[in-house]
C-alpha cells in the first residue's frame, strides 16, 4: 500500500434523527490499522461506534440517532508498513424545514 493522493469528499447526506454508517473496504499485507477522526480532531465522540472486519475487509464508522453536531468531514485513515491511504467523507445533517 502506497501513499495515494486524496480523492474528492464523499457527500453523505443524512436527516437529523438517522443513523449515519461510514464504511469503506480495505485490504493490505501486513495487515493495516484504521484510525477514524472529524474535522482533522483526533478522537470522536463515545457515541460513535468503529470497527474493522477482517471477513469483509472493511471499516465502519457508524452513529445512530445524528445531530446538527455530527455534521463535519470524518477521514479514515488506513496504514500498514508499505504505505497509507485516507478516504474523506463529508457529512451533512439535514433538518425539518
Amino acid at each position: 500500500m502506497e501513499e495515494k493522493e486524496e480523492e474528492e469528499d464523499e457527500i453523505v447526506r443524512l436527516r437529523l434523527g438517522e443513523t449515519m454508517s461510514l464504511r469503506v473496504v480495505m485490504q493490505g499485507l501486513p495487515a493495516p490499522t484504521v484510525n477514524w477522526t472529524k474535522d482533522g480532531c483526533g478522537a470522536l465522540r463515545p457515541e460513535v461506534q468503529c470497527s474493522v472486519s477482517a471477513q469483509t475487509k472493511s471499516a465502519l464508522c457508524q452513529l445512530r440517532r445524528v445531530t446538527s453536531g455530527d455534521a463535519g468531514r470524518y477521514t479514515v485513515s488506513i496504514h500498514n508498513s508499505r504505505g497509507t491511504d485516507r478516504r474523506n467523507f463529508n457529512v451533512v445533517v439535514l433538518e425539518a424545514p
